[in-house]
């Protein structure tokens, strides 16, 4: 369930309870630790791609005992040490400041970061990262989308997300079913290597 964002929380810090909400939804297996095919999925949920060095990017950046898992706080000290920027970021971007970014604003946006998009391709991505209405994206699903992309900078995950979605735009690609199980992760990641 996602946590309700009213437009006078935005700036605010999460709480534990709306960081342990992101976390489990993420933690597939309610094991209390996302393990590498929880990670290949939530990259494959936003379009972004999944190979094993992907994969090993994310959990290099947040894994911070090296022991192949994320645990809640890994995971919470990872969040938190990005947060500020990515509040700031969204206002940027929230051009009217209702705490959703519209078509309209993210065109904007992007375009001022230097990446050249179309609306088909923003609406593509506002399907993909929005978890209520598609229509727009709130704080919570942006966080959720740029926390996938630990490295980078916003331009650089539009970036990312831009080139390994341009396929999808007229191209026959088959895109994962949302309801899909999860194979093996050593088919997951092989597959992955693969791919990528």
């Amino acid at each position: 369930e996602k946590p309700n964002y009213d437009v006078g929380s935005r700036g605010r810090e999460f709480t534990d309870e709306e960081l342990m909400r992101a976390f489990n939804e993420l933690d597939l297996d309610h094991s209390g630790q996302l393990d590498r095919a929880e990670l290949y999925r939530h990259l494959l949920e936003f379009g972004l791609p999944a190979s094993q060095k992907d994969v090993d990017e994310w959990m290099g950046a947040v894994d911070r005992d090296h022991d192949g898992q994320v645990s809640f706080q890994e995971f919470k000290s990872f969040f938190l040490s990005r947060q500020l920027f990515l509040i700031r970021t969204f206002e940027n971007l929230d051009l009217d400041s209702d705490g959703r970014l519209t078509e309209d604003e993210l065109l904007s946006g992007l375009e001022q970061l230097g990446i050249n998009v179309t609306r088909p391709q923003v609406r593509d991505f506002i399907r993909r990262v929005s978890l209520n209405e598609h229509t727009t994206v709130d704080l919570y699903d942006f966080q959720r989308f740029i926390m996938s992309v630990p490295h980078l900078s916003v331009a650089a995950a539009f970036d990312k997300w831009m080139r390994a979605t341009a396929l999808d735009l007229g191209e026959n690609v088959v895109v994962p079913d949302e309801g899909r199980q999860l194979e093996s992760p050593a088919v997951l990641l092989t597959a992955g290597g693969i791919a990528g």
